[in-house]
Formats: C-alpha cells, sequence, structure tokens
C-alpha cells in the first residue's frame, strides 16, 4: 500500500481557502496533507471546515490553531495528544497500517503567542519533536527558515539551525527537500526559499517528492510518497559467484588444449570464445535470483538439522505443553536468529565500495529487506507518454540514439579548422607481448560484469596464467591481420539514472559494459601511447588537460584554478571564470576528424590503424532486466566507458590549448581572466569565449552557449556583470560549481563547507540506517570511506587554516556527529574534541595540516602548481641552521591566503627538511604520525 502525503502552508488561513484546499486533494489524490497557518480561532466551529471522505484534525490551541491535517477517512490513524503540548503549533498523528508511521506536523512563528521570544518557542517545540521520536518518524511543516542558508555565516536565523541539530542530531534526520518550496516577487525580482522542510529518521520510506503550485500563496505543496507495504519479488537471471575460486577456473583452464591452429581472427575468436564460456557456465553457473539472493539458497546442514528439530518439538509442544520443551525451542530460536542474522550481515557489508554512495543505499536496502530496486522502474514514460515494459529496451536504445543524431545533425565539421601540431616521431613497433598482455590484464578493474562476449574481466584475470598463449596468438594476428572480432565491436548498454523523477526516461545516461578481452586491446593500445609521451617527454593531451592522468585529479585543477584566481584577486584584479557547457561531447567525437589530428601529432601508423578498426563499424544494445533491444549503428563517438575513449577525447580536444590559455578536466572546460578594468575584462573574455566556441563547434561538438556558467571575483562585493556569447547575454553570478568544488565570489568557502556537510550528512544517514549490522570499529572504517570521503572532498583546495570559524565549527560537528555512532557509551556530555581523540581520529584542522603537508611535498618533488612553486623559492626561510621547513607569507589582501604557498606557513617549524628527500609513501607515514 502506498500513502500520498503533502505538506502545505495555506498562507493566512483555511477557513476562505476550503473549496480550493478540498479541489486540490481531490485531484492529486492526497490521502493525509500536513496545514500550517491554518488560522483557525479557539470558538470557530471545525466541523464546518470537514468534506466528505476526509476527516480534520487540528492542534489543541486556546487562541488559534495554526497546523493541522486533513486526513482520508480510508487511513487508520491515532491522534498523538499526549505528546503534544498545548499552543505548541505542532500536532501529531500515528498512522495505522501495515507498517506504523508516526507524523509530525510544525510551524514556527515569527510572532509566537505567550509572550516568548520566536528561538524559545522553536527550542519548546524541539523538545517536544524529540519526546515524540521513534524509528519510522517523518517530520514536516514551515519551519520560517530558509534550509538553503543554513550554512551562512552571515544568516540571521543560523541559530536555529543550531538549535535543530543540537536536539535533534542524535537521531539521523535527513533533509529530503531540495528545491525551493517559497517563492516572491520582490521589487521586480524573484525571491525564493526552502521554508518548508521534510525530515526521516529513515529516508527508505519516503519517494517520489514532487511540488505543485497552488491557486494561491506563496508556498507550493510538496508531496510524497510512504510505501506501507513490500514490493513484489524482483526475479532475474545471473551468475552465482558463491562457490566459484581462482582454484576451480584453473582447474578447468588446465583441462583444455588452447592450442588452436587457426589463422583467421574471427574464426579464432569464435572457437576461443566457445571454449571460455563453456568454462564459465561450469563454475559461474547461471540461476534464478529472487531480490538477489538465489532461488536454490539453503541453509548449512547443522543449521537445517536445527530446524527440523525445532518443527518437532513445536509439534510436541502443542499436543503436551512444558516448560522444558518451551526452553529448548527457544535455544533453539536463539540459535537460529544468529545463524540468519551473520548471513545477512555479510550480505549487507558485501557489496558496500568505498566512496560509493550507490553501494551504500543497496546495503541500506538488503538491510531493511526493501526489495532491490532493477537498474530502472516498470512503469516508465517518455515526455510524458507512458511506455510498456516490453518495449523498454528499444525505447531506450532509440532514446539514447536520437540525442546523438540530433545533437550530430546541428554540427558541421569545418574544413579549416585548426588541427594541432607534430608533437611526436615515432615508428611502428610490435607492442601485443605476452608479457605486456598478462600487465594489462592484472592492471584492469576486476568486475563480475561482463559484456556481450559473456566472459566476465575477473576470469581473464584468475585465469591468465592459461590463457596468455592463447591470448598471444590472438592479439599477433590482430596486429599483423589488421582485424579484430566483430563481437567486440557491440557494446552492451544499461541505462544510469542521473536525477529528477525515476520514471522518465530522459532522465537516463548511457553506460557501457564492453567485451572484457576488448578491454586489454584497448589497455594494449593506451599503454604504447603513454610509452611513446614518455619516451618524447611531452604531453599528448597538453598539461591543461587534467582528466585521465597519473597524479592529476579534480583536486589538481582546482588547485591550477585556485591559484590563478588568487593571485589575480591578490592584486586587486578582478577575475572573470567561464565554463562552457558541451552535449555529449565524447559521442560526438567526429572518427575522420580524430584521425587526422592523431596523425598529425605524430603518433605511429600501426596505433592509427588499431585505432580506426576499433572506432569503425561500431553498435550498441540495451539490457534492461534482462531483456535487450534490437542492435543499433554507431556513426561517431569514443565509446563511453571505454579505455581508450578518453585520452582519444583529450586529444581530440588538445588543439584548442595551442590558441586560448584554459584549464579543462576531461569535457569540462574553464577560461579565467583577469584586469583591473572591468570593461577591458568583459571584452577580452568575450573575444576568446567566441575563438573557444567557434573552434569546438568547427570540430563538431556541440557547445550550449545559453548554459556558459560565469562568476566574477573579487575582494569586494561586486555588481552583477553580463556578457555576450554570439546570440546570448550570459550574467554572472556569486558562485560556481568547479568539479564538485563551490567556488564563491571571495574564496570564502562557506558554500562549499555547506555542500559537503550536506551531503555527508545524507550518506551518514544512510550509514545509520545499517548500523547494528557493525561493530564500532567496523563503523570506524566504514564512515571514514563513505563519509569522510564526502566531507572532505578536494579539501586541500578549500579548507584553508583562514577559514572563518563558522563554517570551521560545521567541519568539527559534522566530524563528531559521525563518530557518535561509533563511540561505546556515548552521552551528551562529551566534546567534538573528545569524540575524536576516543576514536583515534584527526579533527579537521589536524586533517587539514596532514593534506597540505602533502601539497608541500607535491610541489617541492614535482613543482606543481608552477607558479607555487616559484613562490615557496622566494618566500621559503633559509638561516644557515634551518632544519625545519618555514616560509612567511606574501599577500597584499585577505584573499591571498588561498595562495597554495602562503597557506603552506600553517606547517612552519613543523616538517623537518630531510622528509621532504623520502618517497611520497614513507613520508606519508611520518606526516600520519605528526599530525593524525
Amino acid at each position: 500500500m502506498v500513502l500520498k502525503i503533502a505538506t502545505w502552508n495555506l498562507c493566512l488561513g483555511l477557513i476562505n481557502k476550503k473549496f480550493q484546499v478540498k479541489q486540490t486533494l481531490l485531484a492529486e489524490q492526497i490521502d493525509v496533507c500536513c496545514m500550517q497557518e491554518t488560522e483557525i480561532k479557539d470558538n470557530y466551529p471545525v466541523e464546518l471546515l470537514t468534506f466528505p471522505g476526509y476527516t480534520i484534525e487540528v492542534e489543541s490551541n486556546d487562541v488559534k490553531s495554526r497546523v493541522g491535517f486533513y486526513i482520508n477517512d480510508q487511513i487508520k490513524f491515532t491522534r498523538r495528544k499526549d505528546l503534544e503540548g498545548m499552543n505548541s503549533n505542532l500536532i501529531i498523528i500515528d498512522i495505522i497500517q501495515n507498517k506504523p508511521v508516526r507524523l509530525i506536523n510544525i510551524y514556527r512563528s515569527f510572532r509566537p503567542q505567550d509572550n516568548v521570544t520566536p528561538r524559545e518557542k522553536f527550542k519548546y517545540q524541539l523538545g517536544l519533536v524529540k519526546n515524540a521520536m521513534n524509528l519510522s518518524t517523518i517530520l514536516v511543516g514551515d519551519f520560517n527558515i530558509d534550509y538553503n542558508k543554513k550554512f551562512d555565516v552571515d544568516y540571521v536565523h543560523k541559530n536555529l539551525f543550531a538549535d535543530f541539530d543540537e536536539t535533534l542530531s542524535n537521531f539521523g534526520l535527513a533533509q529530503l527537500i531540495n528545491f525551493p518550496t517559497w517563492s516572491r516577487l520582490v521589487e521586480n525580482t524573484l525571491k525564493s526559499s526552502i521554508l518548508d522542510h521534510l525530515y526521516s529518521t529513515d529516508c527508505t520510506q519516503i519517494s517520489n517528492i514532487n511540488s505543485i503550485k497552488p491557486t494561491f500563496g506563496d508556498h507550493m505543496l510538496v508531496s510524497f510518497e510512504i510505501k506501507l507495504s513490500k514490493n513484489p519479488p524482483i526475479n532475474c537471471i545471473k551468475r552465482d559467484w558463491r562457490k566459484y575460486s581462482k582454484e576451480n577456473l584453473s582447474s578447468a583452464l588446465s583441462m583444455l588444449d588452447w592450442n588452436i591452429n587457426i589463422e583467421n581472427v574471427q574464426e579464432y575468436w569464435n572457437v576461443f570464445e566457445n571454449m571460455l564460456i563453456d568454462v564459465v557456465d561450469e563454475i559461474v553457473p547461471l540461476t534464478d535470483f529472487v531480490n538477489n539472493v538465489a532461488k536454490n539458497t539453503k541453509p548449512p546442514k547443522e543449521v537445517n538439522n536445527m530446524l527440523n528439530v525445532r518443527k518437532r518439538y513445536l509439534k510436541q509442544f502443542r499436543s503436551n505443553p512444558s516448560q522444558a520443551l518451551k526452553l529448548k525451542i527457544g535455544t533453539l530460536d536463539k540459535s537460529i536468529r544468529l545463524f540468519f542474522r551473520s548471513e545477512k550481515c555479510k550480505f549487507v557489508r558485501k557489496g558496500i565500495i568505498p566512496g560509493n554512495s550507490k553501494t551504500l543505499w543497496r546495503a541500506v536496502s538488503i538491510a531493511k529487506d526493501i526489495n532491490i530496486a532493477a537498474d530502472v522502474p516498470d512503469s516508465l514514460s517518455l515526455h510524458g507518454v507512458p511506455v510498456q515494459q516490453d518495449n523498454l529496451a528499444d525505447t531506450f536504445a532509440n532514446f539514447f540514439n536520437d540525442k546523438v543524431l540530433g545533437f550530430s545533425n546541428e554540427t558541421v565539421v569545418c574544413d579549416n579548422v585548426y588541427n594541432g601540431q607534430t608533437k611526436v616521431h615515432c615508428d611502428d613497433k610490435m607492442f601485443m607481448s605476452s608479457q605486456k598482455i598478462t600487465e594489462c590484464v592484472k592492471s584492469i578493474k576486476i568486475k563480475n560484469s561482463e559484456g556481450y562476449d559473456r566472459i566476465p574481466q575477473r576470469i581473464l584475470a584468475d585465469g591468465i596464467d592459461h590463457l596468455v598463449m592463447p591470448l598471444s596468438h590472438l592479439f599477433s594476428l590482430i596486429y599483423y591481420h589488421n582485424e579484430i572480432p566483430s563481437q567486440w565491436l557491440i557494446a552492451k548498454v544499461c541505462p544510469i539514472f542521473k536525477k529528477g523523477n525515476k520514471n522518465e526516461i530522459s532522465n537516463y545516461r548511457p553506460i557501457s559494459n564492453l567485451c572484457s578481452t576488448s578491454k586489454i586491446f584497448e589497455k594494449l593500445i593506451l599503454k604504447r601511447i603513454l610509452e611513446i609521451q614518455e619516451e618524447s617527454k611531452i604531453d599528448l593531451t597538453g598539461v591543461e588537460q587534467h582528466g585521465f592522468k597519473a597524479q592529476k585529479s579534480t583536486a589538481s585543477a582546482g588547485l591550477i584554478i585556485q591559484s590563478i584566481i588568487a593571485r589575480a584577486v591578490d592584486s586587486d584584479n578582478f577575475a572573470l571564470m567561464a565554463s562552457i557547457d558541451l552535449s555529449a561531447a565524447f559521442d560526438l567525437v567526429n572518427i575522420e576528424l580524430l584521425m587526422k589530428r592523431l596523425t598529425i601529432i605524430g603518433l605511429p601508423k600501426d596505433i592509427l590503424r588499431l585505432i580506426k578498426l576499433w572506432l569503425s563499424k561500431r553498435s550498441f544494445f540495451v539490457n534492461i532486466n534482462g531483456k535487450n533491444s534490437m542492435v543499433t549503428d554507431l556513426k561517431c563517438g569514443t565509446i563511453q566507458g571505454s579505455i581508450l575513449g578518453p585520452i582519444l577525447y583529450a586529444i581530440y580536444v588538445s588543439p584548442l590549448f595551442d590558441l586560448l590559455k584554459l584549464t579543462n578536466f576531461a569535457d569540462d572546460n574553464f577560461v579565467i581572466r583577469w584586469s583591473n578594468c572591468m570593461t577591458a575584462l568583459i571584452s577580452n573574455m568575450e573575444k576568446d569565449l567566441e575563438i573557444m566556441t567557434k573552434w569546438l563547434k568547427d570540430s563538431g561538438l556541440k557547445v550550449n552557449e545559453s548554459k556558459t556558467e560565469l562568476c566574477l571575483f573579487h575582494r569586494k562585493d561586486c555588481p552583477q556583470i553580463t556578457i555576450r556569447l554570439n546570440q546570448n547575454t550570459i550574467s554572472s553570478s556569486t558562485s560556481m560549481n568547479v568539479l564538485g568544488i563551490t567556488f564563491d565570489s571571495k574564496l570564502q568557502w562557506s558554500k562549499q563547507v555547506a555542500n559537503v556537510v550536506k551531503k555527508s550528512t545524507k550518506a551518514l544517514h544512510a550509514i545509520r540506517l545499517i548500523r547494528p549490522y557493525f561493530s564500532f570499529g567496523e563503523l570506524r572504517s566504514l564512515i571514514t570511506s563513505n563519509f569522510y570521503s564526502i566531507l572532505y572532498y578536494n579539501s586541500e583546495v578549500w579548507h584553508l587554516p583562514t577559514l572563518n570559524p563558522v563554517s570551521k565549527n560545521h567541519l568539527l560537528a559534522a566530524s563528531a556527529n559521525a563518530l557518535k555512532l561509533c563511540t561505546p557509551n556515548y552521552d551528551r556530555t562529551m566534546s567534538f574534541e573528545t569524540l575524536h581523540v576516543l576514536n583515534g581520529r584527526a579533527n579537521p584542522t589536524n586533517l587539514m595540516k596532514y593534506k597540505h603537508a602533502i601539497l608541500l611535498y607535491k610541489i617541492y618533488n614535482r613543482g606543481e602548481p608552477p607558479k607555487d612553486w616559484l613562490a615557496l623559492n622566494f618566500n621559503q626561510v633559509l638561516p644557515r641552521r634551518q632544519t625545519y621547513f618555514a616560509a612567511i607569507k606574501d599577500q597584499n589582501f585577505k584573499i591571498g591566503s588561498n595562495i597554495l604557498s602562503n597557506r603552506l606557513t600553517t606547517l612552519n617549524h613543523k616538517i623537518p627538511l630531510q622528509w621532504l628527500n623520502l618517497s611520497i609513501d614513507t613520508f606519508k607515514v611520518k606526516c600520519k604520525t605528526l599530525f593524525l
């Protein structure tokens, strides 16, 4: 059973709006409506506000009721006046269905009755909420505090959020509304906020959060659904890896003769593939699974015996009850429950991948016996039109293909586009040796998933000792015959949900599962390209490209961008950053133009012909819940999810770096310009963006000029500016998301702190739900890998020593809240610092020093970022007897603390200079001892 619940601020009263409310509830099929600002005076006859099919409940108030419920007559519920308090602007009901749910509706008033301050009244309300909390509580209402501003340093109501966290932090509540719920036109400017809140102790029970604009008022009606019964079981067929072992595989492979005397590539592969699939089907058989549990799963013999004995005892007890039998049955019950709980614990833990929030929530589904959802829901629509289940795979395939074709038809490759210059000179070289094949197999991430060839990557990795000989012969044939098996050119595509409505096909993106052996082919080519690059001591993709490279990351790109902006602003300049949006960049790479640029750059002919072979005559099919679409041809692109795709795309766009100075991470492009003259700055940015967008378009890529983002940086507040980009007007914002890091216009980083705290809190909510399945020590490890990885994402960029005190406190509080879960005998009197000490966890300040120590090592030994390396050479203090690192700051204004070489002064007299000559691993160990 599914209940649809809504929360709605009626904006100054229900009495005159009863008809509109009734129409809305009926039209939207709302089962329970939580209302705020009902404004019903004490002596008003409430029965006049009822209507057929619904019951009304209002708060107990001797002046004016401000909150209430409309409840469908089909819903069983209990009013909990014993938990509400008088004149509290709060009302509570327990919904009594298959699964009881407590619903708390609250309104925070600006002008409370009873002659108390708004903060005192809110604390009183929070106390009532705290006493009413249980394991299945939903808290909704209009708090009249903007959740978007929760972490703003200067927000007038930040103390109310602090009170909320202090009172209710132990319950793991997660705010589930992430869109504006209130809007009003003020002085011709549309203002919006998240004033309406929705919290739950268990967000897995809530789904389909939506909003509609009613006919009156400034508040949206926010609706959501709760499931009170389990989903039907999900059946699928997949490989059963429970009894798989490397030894069994090795034994099976050793029984076969791998001397395949065939010289035709396709025929050789067909024989090899059939032999290997027979082995795979034997040792990892296809099995029917229900909710990810094999149908033929049986308990061990000893547990099965206990079940049979218990069954016999129960039969005896029914005919002749006795205390002795009762004790025996109880003992058996305990042992049986203990076994199944331990099995469930293994299942909960099994699939959790460090840093992967999706696997974390998957573990929550297992722990709470929620049917693990299939890749996509059963009910889907495309642009609002429902799609039949049998047509899902074909509809997805057509949507993905039409989207790329639509973009492709809007683009034209220009004959005279600049295509780069020669960077290397290299001859052909057979690079597919047995040794290189073995290295490639062992370097590829081992997975159990399989592509069109049905061969899991794990089979190749575990069986390489037996398979290296036939694979060597196969790759030799491929190299000299210039042919690859046709199966390798077919991609198995699975839709992956992005964001928005999960039932809308347009909210999914494709991810390719390629043939496992073809990945070795790709890896061999990639290793050869990197080898050529190393031998020539040149970066083929450009030093400005930070994606898909060793020792490069979103953090390195963020540090470069931060360094450029901070130095410009510290010199009292205006700095302007623009980000150009590309649609389906990897999928729109023109293969003919790519081959031309690869030729110009100087790659050898053997690499060129193999890459062209790899990219030609490709096709794909979509797989959804075991059903496949028709196979569709691909006309362009570098293959999403492939090993070669990233470097090929990076080389494709690398000529742009000869024309302009910019910083890239894959297809994210950032242009930064600065000047002390605003007019000149705008003019320069417009010219450079025009050059950039023209080159990208001439290269056949789809540029969305209207989605260009712009941010103006300065040490003081600046008015909004606009630039012209072709036919579009782009306005500047006060912040910009750069590779997951929020850069604000003054580089103060409070918005970034707010974002990471919000995101990590959601992960902590998931960890809290699976907490019973882990020991305290295991929880610490889980929190480190799946909470702190989010909280401190790329913190070497934004976690400054000079971060404002409020943001520092937010980080410390968030860090400590996680540690409460894994602290035995925790009590509320423990300080944040005590929690860190008890759990052996570094506090945020010490962690910041450790990360800066690693940055210091990289500057010293790699010279990156270059400008900081130069600055450190000038600013480092090196008297005759100096044995510890020390430097002086070189800044004009406070924003200069963003300059990395200035920040490193926080390490003064802490790092022995001789440590900087050690290996990076040894240096990390010593710094961990020092700081962590």
